[in-house]
């Protein structure tokens, strides 16, 4: 049960000390065995200080329950998870969007109309 405590606390360290207008996030690993390892993840929500972000996962962090495989604790402004099996993706920043593709200035593509043969009376 250590192993859990301390890694989900550093977890929420992480989340709640994200910087400024960053998401309060963060996942973290460890490794339970030389074959399995835990997976933590710790969230609040944005309209959260700091330091009540922490004191929220401090709290969920203390509902988790013990002995088992995998808990996760949802309360309104945070919530707290573990597995010993991935169920999330570390996803690096998606890259900006590359510019639309725009006319080169000063090429106007030629306008053409077609006589059709007919007469109009």
């Amino acid at each position: 049960m250590r192993l859990l405590y301390d890694t989900m606390n550093k977890t929420a360290d992480k989340a709640a000390n994200s910087s400024v207008g960053a998401k309060k996030y963060a996942t973290n690993e460890a490794s339970i065995s030389g074959f399995q390892t835990l997976y933590t993840l710790a969230q609040c929500t944005d309209d959260l200080s700091q330091q009540d972000c922490r004191t929220c996962l401090s709290d969920a962090i203390g509902y988790l329950p013990q002995g088992k495989q995998g808990g996760r604790l949802l309360f309104p402004s945070c919530n707290v998870r573990y597995e010993v099996y991935p169920f999330y993706r570390n996803l690096a920043p998606s890259p900006s969007p590359s510019p639309s593709p725009s006319a080169i200035p000063g090429l106007v593509p030629p306008t053409t109309t077609r006589n059709l043969g007919g007469n109009i009376i």
